[in-house]
């Protein structure tokens, strides 16, 4: 290994003492956080057809329990009730164009959203959840003291390289 060049060495005066470091800040080794949110989004066309035409499927089926109503009326009340609900709420995503399904999101830690242009505005006591189909910031909070400490790296670990995450 290559030894670095030593300064010929001078008698040491008082201007010539180390002046004291300021210590230097916490690198943060911020977790990957991902999660799944139910969360509106823009149906395709194909999605709101496979609705309506499930729709029609619907009716067909109110008619057809109503008929057998009229032999067991206590019996499929609940059964017609429950079809009518789904078709009001299938109508209401017909009509928006939208619903809420189940989309994978991930935290952004030290980013308190994005400005107009898209770029994060850093923040080191906030984080933000992003879609992950869209990259639209869906909420804002702080990032929690317990989130900071299991960041925080162990003395051991802040002159070690990053761990290695490609052998799983």
């Amino acid at each position: 290994m290559p030894t670095k060049p030593t300064k010929k060495s001078k008698p040491e005066t008082e201007s010539d003492t180390p002046e004291p470091q300021e210590p230097q800040k916490p690198q943060w080794r911020w977790p990957e956080n991902k999660e799944r949110r139910n969360l509106e989004v823009v149906l395709r066309p194909d999605e709101r057809l496979a609705i309506a035409e499930e729709n029609a499927r619907l009716g067909s089926e109110v008619d057809q329990l109503e008929d057998e109503k009229k032999a067991s009326a206590s019996r499929y009340k609940a059964k017609i009730e429950e079809v009518q609900s789904r078709i009001r709420l299938n109508n209401t995503y017909v009509a928006s164009g939208r619903r809420d399904k189940e989309v994978d999101c991930v935290w952004i830690y030290e980013v308190a959203g994005f400005d107009s242009e898209g770029k994060p505005i850093e923040h080191a006591d906030k984080k933000t959840l992003v879609r992950s189909d869209t990259g639209e910031a869906v909420e804002v909070r702080d990032i929690a003291e317990t989130e900071r400490q299991a960041a925080l790296p162990l003395d051991d670990e802040q002159d070690a390289p990053p761990p290695d995450d490609s052998e799983e």
